[in-house]
């Protein structure tokens, strides 16, 4: 046996393995659904007897926030789920502590079309994500102040809040506060 017929060995086995789960999956014209509202993270928890008389292992799903906020995004942009039920979803998922929620909220609420813009949510949102410590919740927060979205626009409180997310190594916060001081805006 030489090396080319190992490879063509292996390749009739990959081959007969993919045409056989197609054959099992697809039967009798059943459509196959991928589910992504059911993704989830799985975790395993262990209940701990100091004694180790009563140790077992539970599995239990849980799906933290990030993922929530990544299948919502996914299913959002894809066409999957409405824009309501997606933005529901994401208030579930930044009351989780999604810091990515809140500000894809605040976006979409700064930025949305007609009916989703409402600038003092966008305002509340990027305050929630700079209250948990992102960069990217303060620089919005700062283009809020900058332009007044959501509350009456002031520089030192725009300029402050870049600073606070150029500390936390936000490159665009950097930026815009470079912006700021070199035109004496705040």
């Amino acid at each position: 046996m030489n090396e080319n017929d190992i490879t063509t060995e292996r390749e009739d086995k990959r081959i007969s393995v993919t045409e056989d789960t197609q054959n099992n999956s697809l039967q009798n014209g059943d459509a196959a659904v991928l589910d992504l509202s059911s993704l989830a993270d799985i975790q395993k928890t262990q209940t701990v007897d100091p004694t180790g008389e009563n140790n077992k292992s539970d599995w239990k799903e849980t799906r933290s926030g990030e993922a929530l906020f990544r299948d919502t995004v996914f299913m959002m942009e894809t066409g999957a789920i409405s824009a309501e039920n997606g933005i529901t979803l994401l208030k579930k998922a930044a009351n989780e502590g999604c810091v990515l929620s809140r500000i894809y909220l605040g976006k979409l609420y700064s930025d949305g079309n007609g009916k989703f813009y409402n600038p003092t949510s966008a305002f509340e949102c990027f305050t929630e994500a700079a209250k948990l410590n992102s960069g990217e919740g303060y620089y919005y927060l700062g283009l809020c102040y900058a332009n007044g979205i959501g509350c009456n626009a002031d520089m030192r409180l725009a300029e402050n809040m870049f600073s606070k997310g150029g500390e936390l190594d936000h490159a665009e916060s950097f930026c815009v506060l470079g912006i700021c001081r070199e035109r004496g805006l705040g």
